[in-house]
């Protein structure tokens, strides 16, 4: 069998489909390319996309529907050592095409600290609970009931400022969440590097 090429590893020869959740998720607008290294990396930024209309069950739904086959991700029959000439082609391949799986793997390390360290962890997921109520459910000026003061753009950003760094040294939760994006940073990136997308 001849040896792969660089051109074997073209990531935008096949772009990895994105299945929809619901009508809502399919007819959300997708973000331009605008090419480089990970040409369609902004398709998997959706569910994070605080200016479409998704809501939160659909962004759940975007991210499971969307990750590839896990038996085919962990497929070891697929992975071999690559060539230097290839390496960089087949990191961004395999990026695009597994980026909810990664995401998914990174979701579940946390929650194993839940464990070791429920405080730090029921303290990341109420400062994402907080960001994803006042950016995705509330994505405009916030109202007080009750009284004429409106929390503005400003102001929102200065809680989530003040309530992230209570999280993160105060509960602790900067270890933790440092810890994930080593790992698991260095994990998907020995992934994308040995999977080859064309056994």
């Amino acid at each position: 069998m001849p040896a792969a090429t660089a051109a074997d590893y073209n990531p935008i020869a096949s772009p990895p489909s994105k299945p929809s959740a619901s009508s809502a998720v399919a007819s959300a607008p997708a973000a331009a390319s605008d090419g480089g290294l990970f040409p369609h990396v902004n398709l998997f930024l959706e569910p994070m996309d605080m200016s479409s209309n998704l809501t939160l069950s659909e962004r759940a739904s975007l991210v499971a529907d969307s990750a590839r086959p896990w038996r085919e991700f962990f497929d070891y029959h697929a992975m071999s050592v690559p060539q230097l000439e290839v390496i960089k082609a087949r990191v961004a391949h395999n990026i695009e095409t597994y980026f909810y799986n990664y995401l998914i793997c990174g979701l579940v390390y946390l929650a194993l600290f839940l464990f070791a360290r429920p405080v730090a962890v029921l303290a990341i997921v109420a400062t994402v609970a907080l960001a994803v109520w006042m950016y995705v459910i509330n994505p405009g000026p916030i109202a007080v009931p009750r009284s004429e003061f409106v929390v503005e753009e400003k102001m929102k950003h200065g809680i989530m400022a003040v309530v992230a760094l209570l999280a993160i040294f105060v509960f602790q939760a900067g270890g933790i969440l440092l810890s994930a994006v080593i790992i698991m940073g260095l994990a998907s990136l020995a992934h994308a590097s040995f999977r080859d997308h064309t056994v």
